[in-house]
């Protein structure tokens, strides 16, 4: 994934109205993995590892690095923070259904669902880890869902064309096999 900053060069002086909500979607998307990261999967690793480095890490039959036992894990991560990635995501989800949003190949919507596919896993892993003292992360896990289910909806509308055109062609880009007059 790249720097929303890379992809759009253009000034804001030089932007439409319909490219700075691109601009915004595409840096909420990239903080969103950002965070997802940050706060989802970094702590499960850090956790690991000191326990592993302690051999204080259960057997699988009792969680492994995600399960509890004596000692295991040392401390507790802030893992109700994973609230704050999955309302960015589920508002995304939202706010960008009439943007035309074509960066790459198979669209921008592929991409945030996968933001929003490994939010949900990980989101989902944290509710139950540690003995599921974070259960109440599971509703944070349906956000992520539900902004998948969205983004999967807009994708299908879009493909059999039950959209207004301005919501599936970006007007200022040109469409292969049509000329554009000036």
């Amino acid at each position: 994934m790249t720097s929303p900053v890379s992809r759009t060069r253009a000034t804001s002086a030089q932007r439409t109205q319909s490219d700075r909500a691109a601009h915004i979607a595409a840096r909420v998307e990239w903080w969103t993995a950002i965070l997802v990261v940050a706060l989802g999967i970094l702590p499960i690793v850090v956790v690991a590892v000191i326990g592993l480095a302690q051999g204080t890490v259960p057997d699988s039959e009792d969680g492994g690095i995600l399960g509890s036992g004596p000692g295991y894990p040392l401390f507790q991560p802030p893992f109700w923070l994973l609230w704050v990635p999955a309302v960015m995501m589920f508002g995304l989800s939202i706010a960008t259904f009439p943007l035309p949003l074509q960066r790459f190949l198979w669209g921008a919507r592929l991409e945030m669902s996968t933001v929003a596919m490994v939010g949900f896993g990980t989101t989902l892993a944290a509710s139950v880890a540690y003995g599921g003292q974070h259960i109440d992360l599971a509703w944070a896990s349906l956000l992520h869902l539900a902004a998948i289910t969205f983004f999967g909806i807009r994708a299908l509308l879009g493909t059999l064309g039950w959209l207004p055109e301005s919501w599936r062609i970006d007007p200022k880009k040109r469409v292969r096999g049509k000329a554009s007059r000036r």
